[in-house]
């Protein structure tokens, strides 16, 4: 969940090696309600960090309720079908130190 600047970019990077050209999920949608933009773990978005396409992509979309990477350019975020089969990053957390 790119919520900084630093994680995004980390992102991006991880994104470009796999392929540069597909669009990525990353865990922001706005399923529940329209234009309320939430991360996958029930955080809201808010008015925090963001990368949409000059804001456009966030505006009408309707059915697009998820977020991806998107690169014209420069990378940003769109709004699509989450239905479409699309790459995705994943965060897991490493193992807790009893764990080991």
């Amino acid at each position: 969940m790119p919520r900084d600047d630093g994680i995004d970019v980390f992102l991006v990077s991880l994104k470009n090696a796999a392929d540069p050209n597909r669009y990525f999920w990353f865990g922001l949608h706005d399923e529940g309600q329209e234009g309320k933009w939430e991360w996958i773990d029930g955080s809201d978005l808010g008015t925090g960090y963001s990368r949409w396409d000059d804001g456009v992509s966030v505006k009408n979309q309707g059915k697009k309720d998820c977020a991806l990477y998107w690169n014209n350019g420069v990378e940003e975020w769109v709004a699509w079908y989450c239905e479409w089969k699309n790459l995705f990053i994943c965060q897991v957390l490493p193992p807790a130190a009893t764990d080991k």
